[in-house]
């Protein structure tokens, strides 16, 4: 005599199902989940420049030169007074040219304790001097840049009271 078997549990076939679409889902849900590279973007740019202006204070203490800083809101510019024409000249080149920020990041800037107005497009040919100075005795005029990140409240500071060494970096929602 046979004996029915009866079978309790699942076969390898259906267990292989369900981790196939268990294995679909967590990847439609890990791909949907706010970026955290964004925030490493944000973090990477105040270290870049968190250092570009301790490079610069070295520089200009170093050349005995005049430099600036021109904020824009999704962008940051470098100038270089010539003593010569008394104008200021915009840093093509090297560590100090012209950068965009990567998007979704968003630049706000205060100098000595005001709103700067950024994204105003210039009246005239001559280039108005920057509103943030790095002078040849080290000096920089106090101002406090934020960086954000446009779809979150992540955001970056960097301020300085115009003596420090180097611009601090901190985390808005740390405070």
């Amino acid at each position: 005599m046979l004996a029915a078997r009866s079978s309790h549990g699942f076969t390898l076939i259906e267990i292989l199902v369900v981790v196939v679409i268990v294995a679909i889902m967590t990847g439609v849900v890990v791909a949907n989940l706010p970026s955290f590279s964004h925030t490493a973007d944000l973090d990477r740019e105040a270290r870049r420049l968190s250092a570009l202006f301790g490079m610069l204070r070295a520089e200009a203490v170093s050349q005995a030169n005049e430099y600036g800083f021109e904020p824009d809101r999704d962008k940051y510019r470098f100038f270089i007074l010539n003593e010569r024409e008394g104008k200021w000249q915009e840093i093509t080149e090297g560590p100090f040219a012209a950068r965009t920020l990567e998007d979704g990041i968003v630049l706000t800037a205060k100098v000595e304790s005001e709103d700067l107005v950024l994204d105003v497009p210039d009246e005239d040919d001559d280039v108005k001097p920057p509103p943030i100075l790095v002078l040849s005795s080290g000096e920089v005029t106090p101002f406090q840049v934020t960086l954000a990140l446009d779809a979150s409240d992540a955001q970056r500071t960097l301020t300085t009271d115009g003596f420090s060494d180097l611009a601090k970096v901190t985390d808005e929602n740390e405070r």
